[in-house]
């Protein structure tokens, strides 16, 4: 079951806020009134954690959300105690991840390694690692 980086908790779903953001365009017309037009408008979509409320996942495009529920895709903390780390893959929990991308919120972003020969090879350098 994936798990919450901000408050630990296991959970099994996700809320989804959709917000509208609208641009608009301010001018006066002729008569000196300010008018506003509509020049563009985005749906924006975030996913919070229903414990704690807070956002896990926040993005303009639409997000396969499937792959956070199945633990195919992770948040952690790159100094979790559980981490361990070498260049663009990490070992967690017995799972191989490789890191798509670091957040603003120093999250890093984890995808799991499907391969399991790669996986496998993976797994035992990092095990290798700590036991060196």
């Amino acid at each position: 079951m994936p798990e919450c980086p901000f408050c630990k908790g296991e959970i099994d779903s996700v809320y989804e806020i959709i917000t509208e953001e609208n641009s608009y365009k301010l001018s006066l017309d002729g008569k000196g009134e300010l008018y506003s037009k509509l020049i563009g408008s985005d749906l924006e979509k975030v996913y919070t954690c229903p414990k704690c409320g807070k956002e896990l996942i926040h993005l303009w495009n639409r997000m396969d959300v499937r792959d956070f529920l199945k633990e195919k895709v992770i948040f952690l903390y790159p100094d979790d105690s559980e981490v361990k780390r070498r260049g663009e893959y990490v070992l967690y929990k017995g799972k191989i991840y490789k890191i798509i991308e670091k957040k603003k919120s120093d999250l890093l972003h984890l995808r799991l390694v499907e391969d399991e020969l790669i996986a496998d090879i993976l797994g035992a350098d990092l095990e290798d690692k700590e036991d060196t």
